[in-house]
């Protein structure tokens, strides 16, 4: 069988490119079961890809509150490319994730626009003829916020139509960013995530408990998710669904690992470490 595209450009990658030195590619890790898709997302997840297909304005700007799974729809982008549930258009399709610090780090030791052209010239190259490489940034808006030079350096790109980036932010960060450059609002297309309601955070978490379950090597059983998110809602009414859940879990099956089993009592003892 020969080597499908996807391969082709994971190879190419290893050879020392930007995307493969620099990136974290979703998809791969999506491919090994090192990603899950987020259970009650699916309707976001099918509006990235949508728009991903547009001509213009077919950058994803993820929009909602910190906390409520703006990375999560991301990663389950990544997760439906690489399982093939996607368009025609993105058949071979790979998410690449750059950090933030990545771009910080290049700008002090080796000029920022250097960086952000050897990288968009990749994410070009391999999309010539279809949608292959997606860059994802979490928290785009502390580029654009930062300084005017990183959207001066993305918008020669950004007017192409061939040159695809997902990125993520808050309803104050955009309305900040806007007061200082309109980037977003020529460039990109808002998917609005919203907070979870109790009871789909608790579906959510039993899939984001599958990871957490072989992370800690612990069974975690359906009423302890629901005892987490029940009380994440009581003791953090200032935080959002489903992230604040999430710490909760995490922080018991901590406190679970000697027993194997996460129970009612380690998520009240996790809360009351907080």
């Amino acid at each position: 069988m020969g080597e499908s595209v996807r391969e082709k450009k994971a190879r190419n990658r290893s050879g020392g490119s930007t995307l493969g030195k620099k990136g974290r590619d979703l998809t791969a890790l999506a491919l090994s079961g090192e990603l899950l898709p987020p259970i009650g997302r699916e309707r976001e997840c099918a509006e990235v890809l949508s728009t991903l297909c547009r001509m213009e304005k077919g950058n994803p700007l993820l929009l909602g509150d910190a906390g409520v799974g703006k990375t999560a729809v991301a990663e389950g982008v990544a997760c439906l490319l690489a399982s093939g549930n996607a368009p025609a258009d993105l058949r071979n399709a790979s998410v690449v994730e750059i950090k933030l610090s990545t771009f910080i780090e290049a700008k002090r030791f080796s000029g920022g626009e250097d960086f952000v052209n050897s990288l968009a010239e990749e994410v070009l190259s391999d999309n010539r003829e279809t949608i292959q490489t997606v860059l994802f940034v979490d928290g785009l808006h502390s580029l654009f916020l930062d300084e005017r030079s990183w959207s001066d350096w993305f918008k020669p790109y950004l007017e192409q139509t061939k040159f695809r980036i997902i990125g993520t932010t808050t309803h104050k960060a955009l309305g900040r960013t806007f007061e200082r450059n309109d980037v977003f609002f020529r460039y990109f297309s808002p998917v609005f995530i919203r907070e979870f309601d109790p009871e789909t955070a608790v579906e959510a978490l039993r899939g984001k408990g599958a990871l957490l379950e072989a992370y800690h090597a612990v069974l975690i059983p359906y009423d302890t998710a629901a005892t987490a998110v029940e009380l994440s809602q009581r003791y953090l009414p200032g935080r959002r669904l489903p992230e604040k859940a999430i710490d909760i879990l995490d922080s018991a099956c901590v406190l679970a690992r000697n027993t194997g089993e996460v129970t009612r009592e380690h998520v009240r003892a996790a809360v009351a470490g907080l």
